[in-house]
């Protein structure tokens, strides 16, 4: 009798448990509401107030994280110097401190401190990115930890299993990422791919595939580009192309040679599988996550500690790959001539011949940035409203770009490699300007 009683305590105090982190998870990250004049959600607000409050120290904060990044690439040494790949990232790293405290200090050649290369890739980049990925951190486990993810995982496994070959769970991380951005998704993958919640090629698939620029990036697009009219068009089809995109990513190359295993030294925890009852078995699970899971300080201590780690692993690793790509633009030919292998795609869409030169601009320079088709497409003049829409649509479906998000995910556990990202941005791309172009001719 007494068993009985404490059974259904502890059951008790997991559905309370479960009600209370979840509800604190959906109104952090899905609820939006206007405060000081900006319309958006809990987490975005926080990461506004940080930046606002931190302004002055920010490059300051971000060069102890530079620093940090240094002293573990010496203190682990064995792990990032270990093959060929991980030597060039190290010395990535390496020379982007350089480049770093070149520009914290202001103090180095002209080029460096221009206002579009260094400042630019410091308080435009580095800083807001590494804010959302601390705070994001920091309210992931009310999403992640006690339920929530677990219990729509087990509604959404049906479409998502077959359909993306990926887990229930990552229906959430996508829409988390999509209100947020890549990073927040960076940061949720890694979490649960530490905890033996994703195997190697389910992490690789959610993290190039469902962690896309956020609403508010689709805005500053839409505004961009002219399609303002459109808006309902362009998001909801934005938001399409990119899921159909995946489906064939999952089941192509590098994505489908991916081990279905989990990382190596954690202990597997995969999502279950339901034929029936899958509401009842659905808050079952939430329940019992949250039952069992550590206490809110313990797992907020484990995950600050890791992501210190990514962050300060960032600082060092966007700087070099933005300031690197910002210069290749400026003073090489390169995109250019990288941008001629976009042609035969554009005219199989109908671009008109007028824009076509300027719209493979667009799509070869995306790699570097995403706000950078943007800046082309500001410099191209006059072009139909068809080339707007497909320029505005890449950035948003092929994901990956140098600057920012390859250094991010590749800060993470994540198992992929910038040769592997480089192919998957090239898949993403050619399918997103084929899509786009059938939806760009049949719109307008």
């Amino acid at each position: 009798m007494l068993e009985a009683i404490l059974v259904g305590e502890t059951k008790t105090r997991g559905a309370a448990r479960f009600f209370a982190m979840s509800f604190i998870g959906i109104f952090s990250f899905f609820v939006t509401f206007e405060l000081s004049g900006k319309d958006t959600f809990l987490v975005n607000h926080v990461v506004g107030w940080v930046r606002v409050g931190l302004a002055p120290v920010m490059k300051y904060i971000i060069f102890i994280n530079a620093i940090i990044s240094i002293l573990d690439l010496y203190i682990r040494r064995a792990r990032f110097f270990r093959n060929g790949a991980n030597i060039f990232m190290s010395t990535a790293k390496m020379v982007g401190f350089v480049l770093l405290t070149m520009v914290v200090f202001n103090v180095g050649p002209g080029f460096l401190l221009a206002d579009g290369v260094g400042p630019t890739v410091l308080f435009k980049i580095l800083i807001p990115i590494t804010i959302t990925v601390v705070i994001a951190a920091l309210f992931l486990p009310f999403l992640l930890d006690y339920g929530l993810i677990d219990f729509f995982g087990v509604l959404a496994r049906p479409i998502m299993r077959p359909v993306f070959k990926a887990p229930g769970i990552s229906a959430v991380i996508a829409v988390s990422a999509f209100l947020g951005n890549f990073s927040i998704g960076h940061i949720a993958v890694d979490m649960l791919q530490r905890n033996g919640r994703l195997t190697l090629r389910e992490s690789v698939l959610i993290g190039t595939g469902f962690c896309t620029v956020s609403v508010g990036f689709l805005m500053l697009l839409s505004s961009s580009f002219g399609l303002g009219e459109h808006w309902n068009f362009y998001f909801w089809t934005a938001f399409l192309i990119t899921i159909l995109v995946t489906i064939v990513q999952a089941r192509i190359w590098p994505t489908s040679a991916k081990p279905d295993e989990c990382m190596e030294g954690c202990t597997p925890n995969l999502e279950k599988e339901f034929k029936a009852d899958l509401f009842k078995n659905a808050y079952h699970e939430g329940v019992t996550v949250a039952q069992n899971q550590k206490s809110l300080i313990s797992r907020e201590t484990i995950i600050l500690k890791e992501t210190l780690l990514i962050v300060a692993a960032f600082a060092t690793g966007v700087n070099f790959f933005a300031v690197a790509g910002i210069l290749i633009n400026q003073y090489t030919p390169l995109i250019q001539y990288f941008a001629y292998m976009f042609h035969p795609l554009l005219m199989l869409i109908q671009i008109p011949a007028a824009d076509i030169l300027v719209a493979s601009q667009a799509c070869a320079i995306s790699f570097l940035d995403v706000t950078l088709p943007m800046i082309v497409a500001a410099q191209g003049g006059e072009m139909a409203m068809a080339t707007r829409y497909v320029m505005a649509v890449v950035p948003v479906s092929a994901i990956i770009f140098l600057s920012g998000f390859i250094p991010c995910i590749m800060s993470t556990s994540i198992r992929v490699s910038l040769l592997e990202m480089i192919v998957i941005w090239f898949e993403r791309i050619i399918l997103t300007i084929l899509i786009a172009g059938i939806f760009a001719l049949l719109y307008f």
